[in-house]
C-alpha cells in the first residue's frame, strides 16, 4: 500500500474545508447583517448612514449562502 492519499479522500477533505471556511464566513456576515438591523431599530438616526454597509453585508451573506449550498450539494452528489 502506498502512503499517498486516495484522490477521492483528498477531494472530500478539500470540499469539507471549503464548506467549513464558507460556513464560518457566512455566520460572520449574517451576524453583521443582524447587527446593522439592530442598530437601525435602536438608533433610527443611523439608518441612512448604515444602509450601504447593511446592503453590502446582506449581499455577501447571500453570496456565501449560495456557495455553502453548492458545496453541500456537490458533497451529497459525489457521495462524500
Amino acid at each position: 500500500m502506498s502512503d499517498r492519499i486516495h484522490p477521492k479522500h483528498a477531494v472530500k477533505q478539500r470540499l469539507l474545508q471549503r464548506l467549513s471556511d464558507y460556513s464560518a464566513e457566512l455566520a460572520a456576515h449574517s451576524a453583521e447583517v443582524q447587527e446593522y438591523q439592530d442598530l437601525s431599530h435602536q438608533f433610527p438616526q443611523l439608518t441612512a448612514i448604515l444602509q450601504s454597509k447593511y446592503q453590502a453585508a446582506k449581499e455577501n451573506a447571500l453570496r456565501l449562502q449560495g456557495r455553502v449550498k453548492a458545496l453541500e450539494s456537490a458533497i451529497e452528489e459525489l457521495g462524500l
